[in-house]
């Protein structure tokens, strides 16, 4: 039986990755320019999106409490975890740039056309033919793809978690395993190799999304809780507490490939002067550093930091939006 459920594991784990390591429609083809919403006042978001995939939860729920089969903690998160996850459409990314309720920049409905053709990736907008608006939640201006990262790659990286917990691995092993697959994601196929841009920020949104699915069943104060023989979820999910600024991909830098830097360096530049004079960027990241001076930094963060003050993966020193600014 456990050779069953091993062989099962793998099976989905392999199935998924074909789903989140290639490309896919709801991961809105490739970027989100943040830079759009510079100076832009954008109406919070947090209650709507919060809502939204609350009611899933208690869906997928009331679906198991119906059922005869006994379920462990774990594999109630699983059922969560597919049903939220980034690869339907309907329920992340392209739910959000479709409602009308949710402000965003580039305003709904914009032509995706006269969006590029303003964006830092103008000369490849082609290409771009579904770029991801700029929201809000908590204050903080982030990219709608970063909810299809936190619930598609982040259901991936809680299928290795599962299987480190199952093989008793360290949970700092666990991480470093997970981040490590962020990493060679964004390094090929969704990142550096197809686009040009290594975001940072995808990686961050991704392991917030393990925090969520491990924080359902694991914790000082895990979700999930059987109550009178039935599955609840003790508080409701708040994105809130796993959304920050390195979600913000003009706050934590991309890393632009030597191809990718030629092409949106011109178009970069003049936000180097509005940083430093329009009023309300100046004001936002502020409020940044001070959300990131009192928070904790994650495993995910730190072990990148590392990585890049060792030389394995690119720095954030050069062919990034700061360096420009230098």
């Amino acid at each position: 039986m456990l050779r069953k459920i091993q062989k099962i594991l793998k099976i989905t784990f392999l199935v998924l990755a074909l789903f989140f390591i290639i490309p896919n429609w709801d991961l809105c083809a490739e970027e989100t320019d943040n830079f759009l919403s510079w100076g832009e006042k954008i109406s919070d978001s947090s209650e709507l999106i919060n809502r939204h995939f609350n009611q899933i939860i208690e869906r997928r729920l009331d679906k198991i409490n119906r059922s005869i089969i006994n379920r462990s903690c774990w594999r109630v998160a699983m059922k969560i975890a597919i049903d939220t996850n980034g690869w339907i459409e309907s329920n992340t990314s392209h739910w959000i740039n479709k409602n009308p309720e949710i402000d965003r920049i580039p305003r709904y409905p914009t032509n995706q056309r006269e969006y590029l053709d303003k964006s830092i990736y103008r000369e490849n907008y082609r290409k771009l033919f579904n770029s991801c608006p700029t929201i809000n939640m908590n204050g903080i201006y982030f990219g709608s793809d970063k909810i299809s990262h936190f619930f598609g790659m982040g259901i991936v990286y809680f299928m290795s978690y599962l299987r480190g917990l199952h093989n008793s691995l360290e949970k700092n092993d666990i991480y470093e395993r997970v981040t490590d697959l962020g990493i060679k994601s964004e390094m090929g196929l969704t990142g550096l190799k197809s686009s040009g841009v290594l975001s940072y920020a995808d990686i961050e949104a991704n392991f917030q999304g393990l925090r969520f699915f491990e924080n359902l069943c694991d914790g000082d104060d895990p979700y999930l809780d059987v109550v009178d023989g039935e599955w609840v979820m003790k508080r409701e999910l708040d994105l809130r507490e796993y959304i920050n600024p390195f979600f913000d991909e003009s706050y934590y830098d991309n890393v632009y490939s030597t191809k990718r830097w030629s092409l949106v360096k011109e178009y970069l530049l003049p936000f180097c002067e509005k940083k430093k004079s329009d009023s309300e960027v100046i004001e936002r990241f502020k409020r940044y550093d001070k959300i990131i001076n009192n928070m904790k930094l994650n495993f995910s963060h730190k072990y990148i930091d590392k990585l890049m003050l060792e030389g394995d993966i690119p720095s954030q020193n050069e062919r990034t939006f700061k360096s420009l600014c230098k």
